[in-house]
């Protein structure tokens, strides 16, 4: 428990100030007493880092056993359990009666339902089948739709619906981008759709960033461990070429951009979301965001699980705090959101609204950036 204690003491960050080393080891003790004062078992000891990162009352931080921490970090399974491969029965029938379209009925179902697998070993014949009980979800959409909304004068305007932050995003988006420039002016302007978009991979929205302005440009900076001093400056040209290579070039475009958010833009929506305005290169069209302007780094254990911490908070470039302040608020409001992409004919006031930013916003002429270190205390207008 002590290096569990020494980690959460070293590396949680409490965005309103209350957490202390010396509490957090009162909570420790707290927690053992009411375990009878050791922890005879590894269950005991999940339970009572539960209790404990439960005390942060911090809800994006969390205790994690091994196979959710591998969940989460996206690392492939032991090769114990890689050791399984083939499917012996599926909800009770023998696979090797069923042809393969038979087998793909039994496995689809709807979402949340369950489905039995009963899987055979790779080695040796006497090891045990293993029993698995699988829940049905439905595949993840498209990081990326777009779409391209006429104007008045028989020019259009690039829409892109930015569903969540990952690789395929970026790259999805840089080739969107690079494909409406090759148009020349038919193409007016971009209208960036972040609404609902929860956030993802922090580097991501950098990366993104350096579609529309200049990579040596920052995008957000962290403060971490309750200090004010700023940690990191996260710039796009700060990421690694090799990751990026299409993207980290330079800006592909200079023409308008119009931001769409919402109530549920959080997170890496709200930093790409101040970055670029705070560098007078796009103006938000929409409501409130979400106001999560923090940082959950992941930190291994020794027997595999871990823990997930709150380890930072985020401020754009101009030093706005997202996280203090509850949100970006927008430059123009609006409030409409339909499901699924915007087309044409169908009603949807914000990209309407944002189609007559467009023509309105001249190309941008970004302003000098003078870093701060220190929140100003004051709202973004």
């Amino acid at each position: 428990m002590h290096a569990e204690l020494a980690t959460v003491a070293n590396e949680f960050y409490d965005p309103v100030g209350r957490f202390s080393q010396q509490a957090w080891a009162g909570q420790l003790q707290a927690v053992l007493q009411q375990h009878g004062g050791t922890l005879h078992s590894k269950a005991e000891a999940y339970s009572a880092l539960r209790e404990l990162v439960a005390t942060l009352g911090d809800r994006y931080s969390s205790f994690m056993e091994p196979s959710a921490f591998r969940r989460a970090l996206r690392q492939p399974m032991p090769a114990a359990e890689r050791d399984y491969l083939a499917a012996q029965f599926v909800d009770g029938i023998p696979s090797e009666s069923l042809t393969l379209d038979e087998t793909t009925t039994l496995l689809r179902g709807p979402s949340g339902s369950s489905v039995a697998l009963t899987v055979a070993p790779r080695g040796p014949a006497q090891q045990t089948p293993r029993q698995l009980l699988l829940e049905r979800r439905p595949l993840p959409q498209p990081a990326v739709k777009e779409a391209q909304l006429p104007l008045p004068d028989g020019r259009v305007v690039q829409y892109v619906r930015l569903h969540y932050f990952s690789h395929e995003a970026t790259a999805g988006l840089a080739q969107v981008v690079a494909a409406a420039e090759a148009e020349g002016q038919h193409v007016a302007g971009y209208v960036l759709d972040l609404r609902n978009n929860p956030g993802g991979v922090f580097e991501e929205a950098v990366a993104i960033a350096s579609l529309f302005q200049d990579p040596m440009s920052p995008v957000a900076e962290t403060v971490r461990s309750g200090s004010s001093l700023v940690d990191v400056v996260w710039r796009p040209a700060g990421l690694s070429p090799s990751s990026w290579p299409d993207v980290l070039a330079g800006p592909l475009t200079s023409k308008p951009l119009v931001l769409l958010v919402n109530s549920s833009s959080a997170s890496a929506s709200e930093v790409l979301a101040g970055g670029l305005r705070d560098h007078n290169r796009a103006v938000i069209v929409g409501e409130r965001t979400f106001g999560k302007g923090l940082v959950q780094y992941y930190f291994p254990l020794g027997d595999g699980s871990g823990l997930k911490l709150t380890a930072a908070k985020y401020l754009t470039p101009k030093a706005y705090d997202i996280t203090k302040f509850g949100g970006l608020t927008p430059d123009f409001a609006c409030k409409d959101y339909p499901h699924g992409v915007f087309t044409p004919g169908r009603a949807d006031g914000c990209v309407t609204s944002a189609l007559g930013y467009v023509m309105a916003v001249p190309a941008p002429d970004p302003l000098s950036y003078t870093p701060l270190y220190a929140s100003t205390g004051t709202e973004h207008p």
